[in-house]
């Protein structure tokens, strides 16, 4: 029988793929000059750039003959080096992938201070460096958690997104 010998084009005519830190988030944006039978995009991340797992997943325009950007923010808790990789895939189940980039945007290169500290036992204090969406948590050296309004005399740690951030002293 005959070969069929269709030559298939990128599905995707990429310009650009680009990682950028902003304030402890990373901004993932791309660019593309058209699209062919596209039906959604996956942004892939990497701590060692050989494993990748899905950040998000954005739905791509099918067939499109114009320009598009396409952007998505997330946070990212580890502090070092970050490989991104798009992936887009056809309706058919067919897929390619970007060359990969790097960031390394990590909330870990922000630091975090209680003020005042010490602090009288009572008084109120706050944590200099948060951002919207952090989350804050406060244990006794037992490990117990406690609230922020009623702390007795003491050591504490405050974890901050999960990790260690920094010790308050209440006397």
């Amino acid at each position: 029988g005959a070969m069929d010998c269709d030559i298939v084009p990128l599905p995707i005519d990429l310009l650009s793929f680009d990682a950028a830190c902003n304030e402890g988030l990373v901004d993932i944006s791309w660019e593309v000059a058209s699209e062919t039978n596209n039906d959604y995009f996956v942004v892939l991340k990497s701590y060692n750039g050989i494993a990748y797992a899905g950040v998000d997943t954005i739905d791509g325009r099918g067939n499109a003959n114009s320009y598009q950007k396409y952007e998505i923010s997330y946070l990212e808790e580890n502090p070092g080096t970050v490989y991104y990789k798009l992936k887009q895939v056809d309706f058919d189940g067919a897929f390619a992938y970007s060359e990969p980039v790097v960031a390394t945007c990590g909330l870990d290169n922000r630091s975090f201070t209680a003020i005042p500290n010490p602090v009288k036992q009572g008084e109120d204090w706050k944590l200099d460096g948060l951002v919207n969406g952090d989350e804050v948590r406060i244990f006794d050296i037992y490990g117990r958690e406690h609230f922020k309004e009623n702390l007795n005399a003491g050591v504490y740690t405050i974890v901050i997104n999960g990790k260690p951030a920094t010790k308050l002293i209440v006397y």
